[in-house]
């Protein structure tokens, strides 16, 4: 039995905490990370072949933007478990915890602006079409496409 995306249910019991919460942030952090890497590149493509000039940003700048912005994040949460887990038995972890949240709420906000990015080439893309035609908005490259 496989279980990629929670690999900490499939372990034996006998993992320390430390070694479960480098799981949990493995499997919960940064392996999605590599998902919208592949997203970006592909929203790229994408405005490659529909036409730049539909876009705000160059087709090259959506990964080299939102995969840094990702990097950020992940540093920021892997700053705070580190925080977190270094303090004592008697001391109180929520510093390390808000620190985690911070680079949690990064990452959200970063792919909230890449979603408005992608809904806003669309639009932009969508609109010409409706108005013109698909191949005298798109020309004949994608004009092959079949609705």
């Amino acid at each position: 039995r496989l279980c990629i995306p929670f690999p900490n249910h499939s372990l034996p019991m006998t993992l320390t905490t430390h070694q479960n919460a480098f799981l949990q942030v493995v499997a919960l952090t940064i392996a999605p990370a590599f998902y919208a890497a592949g997203i970006y590149f592909c929203l790229s493509r994408i405005v490659t072949v529909f036409g730049t000039e539909n876009s705000r940003l160059k087709p090259s700048r959506y990964p080299q933007i939102f995969i840094s912005l990702d990097a950020i994040s992940l540093t920021l949460s892997a700053t705070g478990g580190m925080v977190s887990l270094a303090t004592q038995n008697n001391q109180d972890p929520s510093t390390g915890n808000n620190i985690m949240i911070a680079g949690l709420a990064f990452q959200v906000f970063a792919m909230a602006i890449f979603i408005a990015l992608a809904t806003d080439f669309t639009l932009r893309t969508q609109l010409p079409v409706k108005r013109m035609g698909q191949e005298e908005a798109l020309g004949p490259k994608v004009s092959c496409v079949e609705e």
